[in-house]
């Protein structure tokens, strides 16, 4: 890791450190997430073997674009940069995944 990453992570780190202290002894709430994970689908095309969502005989209603955009937007709101973790099941098998990931921006990652 380059050191000037290494001290702005150091930095990010302390700055939830202390949030989280304020928090903690006087209760204002000034702690944002950093990262979050969004469930996309249960469904997957994948057999891995410790994994049960292919076994699955049925899944849960996936929700709209438009839903997750305005989650998405909602969060950002609260938290930016913030970093996004889509997930499922397999996320890249979710029929606008590629419009969500472009919406939620360059901090996007997926399991697969």
């Amino acid at each position: 890791m380059q050191p000037s990453r290494l001290v702005a992570h150091a930095i990010a780190r302390l700055e939830r450190s202390a949030r989280e202290k304020v928090f903690r002894h006087i209760g204002w709430d000034i702690v944002r997430p950093a990262y979050v994970q969004f469930v996309l689908t249960e469904r997957c095309n994948y057999k891995c073997e410790y994994c049960s969502h292919w076994r699955m005989e049925q899944y849960a209603d996936e929700i709209s674009l438009a839903d997750w955009k305005a989650a998405i937007a909602d969060l950002k709101k609260l938290a930016n940069p913030l970093a996004i973790d889509f997930t499922g099941g397999e996320p890249t098998i979710y029929p606008e995944f590629s419009k969500s990931s472009n919406f939620a921006g360059p901090r996007v990652s997926t399991g697969s």
